[in-house]
């Protein structure tokens, strides 16, 4: 599952006629972002018509793996920082420039982003950071990012608060099944659970609870830290 949808990724692309080729490259280089076409980048600056800026962003944006924590969370960043290389020449551009503005603020709005300006950023509001989605330790993680995705669109798009509790409640869930599957629960098992026993069996087994868990705190500490 990505974790910034296409959705986003296509709303900035289409400033791409406000964003000169060698601010386009840049803006994803300067986060690690590389491809093989574009490996000179003073050509591109001194040529710039002869490169293109939707070619360089969807190239280069092809190279994010945008279903991993730490490649979206620099994704993100590039995102921001092409849009804010974007201008406009005279006030004639200046409605449309604005319109795609206005269109990259509902596509994060949907998505469970928040969207600013002075500069323009992309960012989480009050809602669960891609820096904070450290997963990788988990084998099954793909329950556990879809309810976040769920939690922070109800977070951004202020919905009712019960519906902030149930998605919070379907995380727990989500988390308590991951990690009792890491430790060697057969899957089966687990999805006959019901929701507060696998919460509470899967923080027993962290070392969280009282009941029975100073034993396991070291075994929970290992697996919440496997590389």
């Amino acid at each position: 599952m990505d974790l910034v949808n296409l959705n986003i990724r296509g709303a900035v692309l289409a400033l791409h006629p406000y964003v000169t080729p060698i601010d386009a490259y840049m803006s994803w280089a300067r986060h690690g972002f590389f491809h093989p076409e574009y490996s000179n980048p003073s050509d591109i600056k001194n040529n710039p018509r002869l490169y293109d800026s939707m070619e360089i962003f969807s190239s280069l944006s092809q190279n994010v793996s945008w279903h991993e924590q730490e490649q979206a969370s620099k994704g993100l960043r590039s995102l921001s920082q092409f849009i804010r290389m974007a201008g406009f020449g005279d006030f004639s551009e200046e409605n449309d420039f604005n319109l795609i503005i206005s269109d990259i603020r509902i596509a994060c709005r949907e998505d469970g982003f928040v969207f600013i300006e002075n500069p323009y950023t992309i960012t989480h509001g009050g809602a669960i950071a891609l820096e904070e989605l450290n997963l990788e330790g988990l084998s099954t993680t793909e329950g556990i990012y879809r309810k976040i995705k769920q939690l922070n669109r109800a977070l951004v798009r202020d919905k009712d608060n019960l519906e902030v509790i149930r998605f919070a409640k379907d995380l727990m869930e989500a988390t308590a099944d991951s990690v009792l599957q890491e430790l060697g629960q057969p899957e089966e098992l687990v999805r006959r659970m019901k929701a507060a026993e696998r919460c509470n069996k899967a923080m027993s087994e962290l070392g969280i609870s009282m009941d029975d868990g100073a034993g396991k705190l070291p075994r929970g500490l290992l697996v919440s830290a496997k590389p």
